[in-house]
């Protein structure tokens, strides 16, 4: 596989527009739960899921009740709060990938050089 150096700043140029396509739409939408950049009813179906599944696992690990409009809004709550931190680390795992592949292309790229002549 080659590697252009002059792609990754389209590369860049492509995650960032898609980071700041994701901000828009969630000030667009109120903040609410939008997940993987789904639409608003792929995102509440999700939303419902993952509320099912904490319900089950508080019931079945806990023994605690909890209604469904309860885990709803558990997950918004969780999701508020836990969800900047989460999102971030992954910006940093992301640009920590990015740049070890970075380095492998530096490193590949100097193995390439020729010795000059004296």
């Amino acid at each position: 596989m080659q590697f252009a150096a002059s792609a990754v700043p389209d590369i860049l140029q492509d995650f960032e527009q898609r980071v700041a396509f994701g901000r828009e739409r969630r000030q667009d939408d109120g903040g609410s739960l939008r997940l993987d950049g789904r639409f608003p009813e792929e995102a509440r179906a999700a939303r419902e899921a993952l509320a099912r599944r904490l319900v089950g696992q508080l019931r079945d690990d806990f023994d605690l009740e909890v209604a469904p409009l309860d885990g709803q809004r558990l997950i918004d709550v969780l999701s508020e709060t836990l969800g900047p931190a989460w999102y971030n680390q992954g910006l940093r795992d992301a640009q920590a990938a990015m740049q070890a592949k970075v380095d492998d292309i530096a490193e590949a790229i100097a193995g390439l050089e020729q010795p000059e002549p004296r």
